[in-house]
């Protein structure tokens, strides 16, 4: 799954950004990566990918679907059943409706550069390493 995507939805673009920069510095082969500027973006092409994703990133907060509508469409389509889905919020007490809503992961928001590396590198880590790939 080395090959599969990253891919990541979140409609604030400074953050989308940094989590982008934080990705391709924690992985160090050609990791493919797509974004979006919002869930119903993401939605319609994750459910028209022949390659599945290695891990899906949602903000919380978007504009049209949140993060929680768009994880649990993705949690309905059992194509998806395996590849991990990981909520980051810039509300830490958003963590019970991420549990609620069955996320794999949750992370509070970094607001700088460094703390988006040290959440690049937990996931990679925990979601991502060689092992469960």
């Amino acid at each position: 799954m080395i090959n599969n995507p990253i891919v990541i939805a979140d409609d604030d673009a400074d953050d989308r950004a940094m989590m982008v920069a934080a990705l391709n510095k924690v992985f160090s082969d050609d990791q493919r990566i797509i974004q979006f500027p919002g869930g119903s973006e993401l939605l319609t092409l994750v459910l028209e990918l022949i390659t599945m994703p290695r891990i899906i990133l949602l903000d919380m907060v978007m504009p049209r679907f949140s993060g929680i509508e768009i994880l649990t469409k993705l949690r309905a389509n059992k194509s998806l059943e395996n590849v991990p889905i990981v909520l980051l919020s810039g509300d830490k007490y958003n963590l019970d409706l991420a549990i609620q809503a069955r996320a794999d992961g949750f992370y509070s928001k970094p607001t700088n550069i460094d703390g988006f590396m040290e959440v690049a590198a937990d996931i990679k880590r925990l979601f991502l390493s060689t092992h469960q790939c």
